[in-house]
């Protein structure tokens, strides 16, 4: 598992956000995403499409912040392009577009390795599955032994 990158978001004013995500977009609204709803029992959004992983992921960090969100609300958010999903740089204007009336900043940042102690959880972050495969996640926990997940496609994960 490669980590392209992260978000994050905590008392100080900034949001960290990873450059990273293989899809292709094309701008588009997002309304043609055929999105339904699933929230597991641990509060995961879970993806509903093969390519919502971004919008479900995201909607899962913003609640962990107390912000209400849902996968299709984020699909709109994150223009997700059927059968191809968003990119990083769309989860950031998302992102930007919540946090900064909020006082917060979003920063992009490269960040290949989740180390303890160097990543504030939780965060997003987008994994490269393959040469053209990403997948969103958000980082609970990043500690010696291992990180766990709220994985929008498996539920809570633990790679160790």
């Amino acid at each position: 598992m490669f980590f392209t990158g992260l978000f994050h978001c905590r008392s100080e004013p900034w949001v960290l956000i990873g450059l990273g995500g293989a899809s292709a977009g094309w701008l588009v609204s997002g309304d043609d995403v055929p999105v339904g709803e699933r929230v597991d029992a641990n509060a995961v959004v879970r993806q509903t499409t093969g390519y919502t992983c971004g919008a479900a992921a995201s909607a899962t960090f913003l609640r962990l912040h107390g912000l209400s969100a849902t996968e299709r609300e984020m699909a709109r958010a994150t223009m997700v392009v059927p059968m191809r999903g968003t990119t990083m740089l769309k989860l950031y204007w998302a992102m930007d577009d919540v946090f900064r009336p909020r006082g917060r900043t979003v920063e992009l940042r490269h960040c290949p390795v989740l180390e303890p102690g160097l990543v504030p959880t939780p965060c997003l972050a987008d994994v490269r599955l393959g040469p053209l495969v990403d997948h969103v996640v958000v980082v609970r926990e990043v500690g010696p032994s291992g990180i766990t997940l709220d994985d929008p496609m498996h539920g809570v994960s633990f790679v160790g």
